[in-house]
């Protein structure tokens, strides 16, 4: 995991309001002397450059999404001037924001720039959380992976298409890219798993308490971990535990500690829960937003073939 800036909490984050609608529309997105600066093109391509300003978004096809700074006159369910959409989350969002629609059809939460259900990044299907666009998009984003097996490796063709929001969610998580990133190689190198929300498809906040079931035998060789990390920055989140993971390595922490019947459970929020491990306990804090790395080095073929699954991150409270 590539680190982005470093947190720095000895200085308040700046809030942001967010808006949608069509280029022009009312509030000047766009437009000269407007305080909203213009990130998404409303397009269902999202590729071509635009006159009006607008560029490719990390997020949403055909919504114009602009961002600005806010005035710190933003709260929950006081929206701010003009309209916007108000700032609830109190620095629980990315730097990239992107309007998902909820079960209930509410478009009042928000959530980092993550693929698409469309896109097929979901790796279990569109009702899972677990994400990663790599293993669709392949390290150019445009030509999937090769699929290897004993008896060779077979290419797969490309339609020449770019896959540009998937590249754009990879560089919020990350800054570098190799064909190692995707190869499905059993037994070598590693492959990685990203959870943005829980299964409820609600943003992973840090005042609340979550878990996650890891079914028996996870299929790593040589280790797994669970890593935690800072939705504005992309760094590891900052706690007085110091280091937010678990994992079956003892260093930095103390290995994760498996139930009777194999599985290991992994426990997120501000406070270690009775009776709870310490490694088997991530802290986050209340007022940060986060995300999680499910990583597997030297992944074995349950992994690939998907005959072992995850569970899904839950709220407990």
């Amino acid at each position: 995991m590539a680190v982005g800036e470093a947190a720095d909490h000895s200085r308040p984050i700046p809030r942001l309001t967010v808006r949608a609608g069509a280029p022009g529309s009312s509030g000047g997105v766009g437009q000269r002397g407007s305080p909203w600066r213009a990130l998404s093109p409303h397009s269902e391509h999202g590729a071509r450059p635009r006159p009006d300003g607008f560029r490719a978004d990390p997020s949403n096809g055909s919504r114009a999404v602009a961002v600005r700074t806010c005035d710190g006159s933003c709260s929950k369910g006081t929206p701010p001037e003009n309209g916007a959409t108000p700032c609830h989350t109190n620095g629980s969002h990315p730097r990239w924001w992107s309007r998902s629609r909820r079960p209930n059809g509410s478009r009042h939460s928000w959530a980092p720039s993550i693929p698409r259900p469309e896109e097929g990044a979901h790796y279990y299907g569109a009702s899972s959380r677990w994400v990663n666009g790599l293993i669709v998009s392949g390290y150019d984003f445009m030509t999937p992976p090769p699929h290897i097996s004993d008896q060779g490796v077979e290419t797969r063709p490309s339609d020449g298409a770019r896959m540009l929001n998937l590249r754009s969610w990879w560089w919020y998580v990350g800054v570098g890219i190799s064909p190692a990133f995707t190869a499905p190689l059993p037994g070598i190198g590693s492959q990685y798993l990203f959870a943005f929300a829980d299964r409820q498809d609600q943003a992973l906040d840090g005042g609340r308490r979550y878990r996650l079931l890891l079914p028996p035998d996870i299929p790593a060789a040589r280790f797994w971990s669970v890593t935690v990390y800072d939705n504005q920055t992309r760094s590891m989140l900052s706690t007085p535990q110091r280091y937010p993971r678990a994992g079956s390595q003892d260093y930095p922490t103390p290995a994760a500690v498996a139930d009777p019947d194999g599985t290991t459970t992994v426990h997120f929020g501000p406070d270690r829960p009775d009776g709870v491990p310490e490694g088997n306990w991530i802290q986050t804090m209340p007022g940060r937003g986060w995300f999680a790395v499910l990583r597997f080095y030297s992944p074995l073929p349950p992994f690939f073939d998907k005959s072992w699954r995850p569970g899904e991150i839950e709220a407990e409270n």
